[in-house]
């Protein structure tokens, strides 16, 4: 694969530098209509969160992603999530997500994010190569102090720090320490510091850039901005529209060919499974006796159900769900499946949004607060993205006497 060959230049707060002899020059506006890669060590919101998902959509893996990132994203505001996949393809991705928040792409500016010329990295990202699988890197400025760390070649942590409050010691204890914790060791820590090696720190961090582009091509195209994350998308819908046009080409003369005979069959199984279906339901309620009085004989055999010594009636259960479901005008809820026992029961659903599934939760939890025979507690489990679309749910009531 031939890279892109990208310029490179390190911006820190209100600065870019370029190289120069060795040396770091300042500018205050850079020709940013050549190719450029923007290393910048500002990035203060900016965090990591490898994934691993049995899809590989990038649209799909962004809001799962943000399913998870949701009750964790207080005081950050709008979120950015920029999925960087490292394995994928078929069925399933691995790889980490880069999230921000969105102060961090106003504070690139307008002629930064959204430049089709320009790629964005944390100044940390240009030493991947050199850190290999398991290193760690920390980079320090005038204003900045930051650090990645790496885990089977994937970044796993990225963290900003004020430069005047912390010194470059610090965050390297810090990593080594953390890494400890996880019963694990960095076998190579890279540490520059532009403040006290200008000469030193300018050369290596441009240097180590290229080589990180030489061994990892496909990282030309992945950019920590407002571009990145429009790209990415961009390029999931063209594959994806490529994919499902692809698949309707070669379908449709098979279609054409066995579409009347798969009919015809279908609908003969549909009636059989009715049938049997149908058969099986009657004799689950009456069993296999004679049946003179159907309705007398179904209210006897619901009495006999429910004196099983439960707490709470599977009727009554019912009930509550009914009138939760009613309270919250439905709001997209779909119920289906429900697992009853002795002391509780399992529900699984779907729904279009978080929130609808929220409310019915609180309603159900409401209800069964006042129940007059015993106490009933909900508590929602598992959310997860649905296959075609959606959410999928469960929640599990639990009851006490009263």
């Amino acid at each position: 694969m031939r890279r892109r060959a990208l310029v490179p230049c390190l911006r820190t707060e209100n600065t870019y530098l370029l190289p120069e002899g060795g040396r770091f020059r300042a500018v205050a506006e850079p020709d940013l209509s050549r190719p450029t890669l923007l290393l910048v060590s500002g990035m203060q919101t900016l965090s990591l969160r490898p994934f691993a998902f049995p899809f590989s959509n990038v649209t799909r893996i962004r809001e799962a992603l943000r399913l998870q990132v949701q009750p964790l994203r207080s005081g950050l505001g709008d979120v950015e999530i920029l999925p960087l996949v490292v394995e994928g393809g078929g069925k399933g991705a691995r790889g980490v997500a880069w999230i921000l928040s969105r102060k961090d792409f106003v504070r690139l500016g307008e002629r930064v994010d959204r430049n089709q010329s320009v790629t964005v990295w944390p100044a940390p990202l240009a030493f991947a190569a050199d850190a290999g699988e398991d290193g760690a890197v920390v980079w320090a400025d005038e204003e900045n102090l930051c650090s990645l760390l790496f885990q089977e070649g994937i970044p796993v942590l990225y963290r900003w720090r004020p430069r005047e409050e912390h010194p470059p010691d610090e965050e390297e204890a810090w990593l080594r320490k953390y890494c400890g914790a996880a019963g694990r060791e960095i076998p190579r820590l890279i540490r520059f510091d532009a403040r006290e090696q200008p000469e030193e720190a300018a050369g290596a961090l441009f240097a180590a850039a290229e080589r990180t582009l030489a061994a990892f091509p496909s990282l030309a195209e992945f950019s920590v901005s407002s571009r990145g994350v429009d790209a990415a998308l961009v390029t999931d819908r063209l594959l994806v529209l490529w994919r499902r046009t692809l698949l309707a080409a070669t379908l449709l003369g098979l279609l054409f060919a066995a579409g009347a005979r798969l009919s015809l069959r279908e609908g003969e199984l549909y009636l059989d499974r009715l049938r049997t279906s149908a058969v099986t339901a009657y004799r689950s309620v009456f069993g296999d006796g004679p049946v003179n009085d159907p309705l007398s004989q179904a209210r006897a055999r619901l009495v006999q159900a429910q004196g099983t010594g439960k707490s709470v009636q599977l009727a009554d259960l019912i009930a509550l769900l009914g009138e939760a479901w009613e309270a919250t005008e439905g709001k997209d809820i779909l119920l289906e499946t429900l697992r009853y026992g002795e002391d509780g029961a399992e529900i699984i659903g779907s729904a279009a949004t978080v929130e609808a599934i929220q409310a019915f939760q609180r309603q159900c939890a409401a209800l069964g607060a006042k129940n007059a025979s015993s106490r009933m507690e909900t508590q929602l489990g598992d959310i997860s993205q649905a296959p075609g679309g959606g959410l999928r749910f469960t929640m599990t009531v639990r009851w006490s006497a009263s």
